[in-house]
């Protein structure tokens, strides 16, 4: 992440923020508001496709590991069924 700090006059910073293909440009006085966010080109039909990819590799990921916490959860009940109906 780059930043770039201008002094303005008048105690009026502004702050450009570089955010992968983003800049968003901040002025402050007193507190931090965000005056204007600035996108650069969205991304090319490559760019979105990869991104889409990754999200459902996520997705799959979640998918799989709520799987298996299931799986266990019903080895235990099982588990303490049999310890029960012995005892």
């Amino acid at each position: 992440m780059q930043q770039l700090i201008q002094q303005q006059p008048n105690c009026v910073r502004v702050l450009h923020v570089v955010l992968g293909d983003r800049l968003v440009v901040r002025q402050c006085k007193y507190t931090m508001r965000i005056q204007e966010v600035v996108s650069t080109k969205p991304p090319t039909p490559e760019q979105a496709r990869i991104r889409a990819m990754q999200a459902q590799v996520k997705q799959a990921q979640q998918r799989v590991k709520a799987e298996r916490v299931r799986q266990q959860q019903t080895r235990l009940n099982q588990a303490r069924a049999a310890v029960n109906a012995g005892a």
